[in-house]
């Protein structure tokens, strides 16, 4: 019975879908990222009370002995030699993740402006050609449940506006699978980086 009860709990836990948020309106980001129906991040943030500060306590200063010459700072050094199979694990998790995500919800709207109708036109037209350009793309990349695009002509203002707003859930169980053949990879690079360091 508890081993039932055990795994019914994991299986519910692997099921649970991993949600990012983002509404982008004309300058204003918002984003909000979930684990099932919890929200553990938003921006921006709430503004938290601050508590009244202490006031800080006076250092002792230290006597530095004239003669002694500073202390060479440290330079750590990139391994470059890691750049190339790291590269490759990268790609192949990518290639990997290609139409895990599911995005629910993707919503569009580009207002069109310009000095003058003929500019708009112009800008109306551009828009429509960039949409039917990158509608391909993210079918390919994402599985899309709800998608909203429309461009209007706003013959009142002089610039474009953008308002975009995206929901991408991926599972909690899929996540798990690839960090670990990620990681399953990575270890073996380590090692070896790491024996030749020390040879």
């Amino acid at each position: 019975m508890i081993a039932a009860v055990t795994a019914a709990l994991v299986l519910l836990i692997l099921a649970l879908p991993l949600g990012v948020w983002f509404r982008y309106d004309d300058g204003t980001l918002e984003a909000a990222a979930s684990v099932g129906p919890v929200t553990v991040f938003r921006y921006p943030m709430e503004p938290r009370r601050q508590k009244p500060k202490k006031p800080p306590k006076p250092k002792k200063a230290r006597r530095k002995d004239p003669d002694q010459p500073p202390e060479p700072k440290k330079k750590g050094k990139f391994p470059w030699t890691l750049l190339k199979p790291l590269l490759s694990i990268l790609m192949d998790l990518l290639g990997k993740m290609r139409r895990k995500f599911l995005v629910s919800e993707l919503y569009l709207c580009v207002r069109c402006g310009g000095k003058d109708a003929a500019h708009t036109a112009l800008q109306y037209g551009k828009a429509w050609a960039l949409i039917g350009a990158l509608d391909p793309v993210l079918h390919n990349c994402f599985r899309i449940a709800n998608r909203q695009a429309e461009v209007l002509c706003d013959y009142h203002s002089d610039r474009l506006r953008l308002l975009l707003e995206m929901r991408v859930t991926l599972r909690v169980g899929t996540a798990l699978w690839l960090g670990l053949q990620a990681l399953c990879r990575l270890i073996p690079v380590f090692l070896q980086y790491k024996k030749k360091a020390v040879q």
